[in-house]
């Protein structure tokens, strides 16, 4: 876990995009100067030193996550409850 890892708006899109290539995104045009940080980025420092914390999924396997479960629940048939409970199992195993 000793590398840090930065990715921007784009990579997260570009990612999707790999595991949904149907799918429609577009940047709204922005008509006026918003203040807005440059770089937001999440700190896992303290769970990883105070906790023992890491990651189990890489990047890609994150966005993977995300997408499989926003796909279930987009399927009238699934049962969303017992979806969560797999994915989470899933997840526990690795």
């Amino acid at each position: 876990m000793g590398r840090q890892e930065n990715y921007s708006v784009g990579d997260v899109v570009n990612e999707v995009k790999k595991i949904v290539p149907s799918i429609k995104i577009d940047a709204p045009k922005v008509t006026e100067k918003l203040h807005e940080a440059g770089l937001l980025k999440l700190d896992i420092t303290k769970a990883v030193n105070l906790l023992g914390w890491k990651p189990k999924l890489n990047f890609e396997e994150t966005i993977q996550f995300t997408i499989d479960g926003y796909l279930e629940e987009l399927e009238a048939d699934q049962n969303i409850y017992k979806c969560r409970v797999k994915q989470i199992e899933a997840y526990c195993n690795k």
